[in-house]
């Protein structure tokens, strides 16, 4: 007999998570009407990260290995990491700014890393994307600047410095100095 949830949502197995998240990204690369609702399910399907991490009052579960798995038989990995640019116009990208300073030294390093590649990779769409965003961007930069953390403060001004420093982005620089 199957558990029917009575406040929440259900629990689905990696499989299901995968397979949901496979699905609507395929919807999203097609960019019809259902778009935004499309969006709204990749982002309630992503609780693989809470798997995969935990949150503030949970622990990762122990279905972290099985959900790695089916992500890398299904072949979606390869589809969110080419759409890994999106996430810069989405409300997960400012999530970044509390990832980088967590206290896991792991997830911190991992959310860095990933923040960083977010930042540099595609530099014409970033440079775009700064000069619009340039206040609310910079003003969580700043917090970072001034991290209790010494690792994250020195990984941060390194990528200022890298930032700024390119070409794309010299009116960002400008504005920055």
């Amino acid at each position: 007999m199957k558990k029917m949830p009575l406040f929440s949502k259900s629990h689905k197995n990696p499989a299901e998570i995968v397979k949901t998240l496979k699905d609507n990204m395929v919807l999203l690369e097609k960019q019809d009407k259902k778009t935004e609702r499309t969006s709204e399910e990749v982002s309630n399907t992503l609780q693989a990260k809470e798997i995969l991490c935990g949150t503030g009052d949970k622990e990762p579960q122990t279905e972290t290995v099985q959900l790695a798995q089916e992500l890398y038989n299904s072949g979606l990995l390869i589809t969110l990491i080419a759409n890994l640019h999106l996430i810069l116009y989405s409300d997960q990208f400012e999530d970044f700014f509390k990832y980088v300073e967590m206290s896991t030294f792991d997830i911190a390093s991992d959310a860095f890393a990933t923040f960083k590649d977010l930042l540099t990779r595609h530099k014409l769409m970033v440079a775009e994307f700064l000069e619009k965003n340039y206040e609310r961007i910079f003003n969580d930069y700043e917090k970072l600047l001034h991290s209790e953390n010494y690792v994250t403060k020195r990984q941060s001004l390194k990528l200022l410095g890298e930032l700024i420093l390119d070409r794309h982005n010299f009116s960002i620089m400008t504005k920055y100095i």
